[in-house]
């Protein structure tokens, strides 16, 4: 006999033991999952995250280790400079990855005149006329690995590179 409404069909479902082992393991696993995960583990306080970037791109830009996000302009003192500093260089490192930007002949150049340690600076000196082409390929050869370089300070003129091994 049916019932006009399903109500039998429904009662005989919830009599099967799988129904109850798999809402059981289900259940398990979402209190498993909320127990172990800590979302503020994974990205830090609210806010440290947005102000690293945040003081990593006015470094990048030029604008010093400020806050930029706040209207006036704060020098920031709360966090310390290195990581801003390394994510500001490779986010200035990151705009030369790509090999259609530079010119290959230069790059191809500058690996062979380049010794095992050298400075942009002297880079660029040895090409006269062009130091913004020769920044550009050394820059495209320290982000594709072929030099080292401290990322803790600046990239500038005085940066020495290092031939990877």
């Amino acid at each position: 006999m049916s019932d006009p409404a399903g109500n039998i069909q429904v009662k005989e479902r919830m009599r099967n033991p799988w129904v109850w082992l798999a809402l059981g393991f289900v259940l398990v696993l979402y209190v498993l999952s909320a127990l172990r995960v800590d979302p503020m583990a994974t990205f830090g306080s609210p806010g440290d995250d947005a102000l690293y970037f945040a003081s990593a791109k006015s470094l990048a830009l030029g604008g010093g280790y400020v806050l930029p996000s706040f209207p006036v302009r704060l020098r920031a003192t709360k966090y310390p400079e290195l990581y801003p500093v390394l994510l500001a260089n490779v986010r200035f490192l990151a705009g030369y990855r790509h090999a259609g930007r530079v010119d290959p002949a230069l790059v191809t150049a500058v690996m062979d005149r380049a010794g095992d340690r050298v400075s942009i600076g002297e880079m660029e000196c040895a090409w006269p006329g062009c130091a913004g082409e020769v920044r550009a390929a050394v820059l495209h050869l320290a982000w594709r690995g072929v030099f080292c370089a401290d990322l803790s300070v600046p990239l500038s003129a005085a940066t020495v590179l290092v031939r990877a091994a």
